[in-house]
């Protein structure tokens, strides 16, 4: 009787110590889960910070973009053909003149 007396007490023992250290690793794990839960937390704010400073950067890019249309000066011949008033006209004779180098060697093969 002794010995079993000594027996459960010495597993009582046991099965306190396994329960301290059940406990330690469930608040090792919980510690864990909240530290994964603030990286992830911090992860999706630099994203979001990334993604705004790209859209900062695309606006700036077609800011200068329109900046530089705003600013373009056609040359002089730019403004004479642009000048012309049978602009069509000319666009057509040009497309003729192409049309006949290319086609009329051919017709000579």
């Amino acid at each position: 009787s002794e010995s079993r007396t000594n027996l459960e007490k010495h597993m009582e023992a046991q099965l306190a110590s396994a329960r301290q250290e059940r406990d330690s690793l469930t608040a090792q794990l919980e510690k864990a889960r909240h530290m994964l839960e603030a990286e992830s937390d911090a992860r999706k704010k630099s994203e979001a910070m990334l993604q705004q400073a790209e859209s900062k950067l695309d606006a700036q890019k077609n800011d200068q973009e329109l900046q530089g249309e705003r600013n373009y000066k056609p040359g002089p011949c730019e403004k004479w053909l642009r000048g012309l008033s049978h602009q069509q006209t000319l666009a057509m004779l040009m497309g003729l003149f192409g049309l006949a180098s290319v086609a009329g060697p051919m017709t000579f093969v």
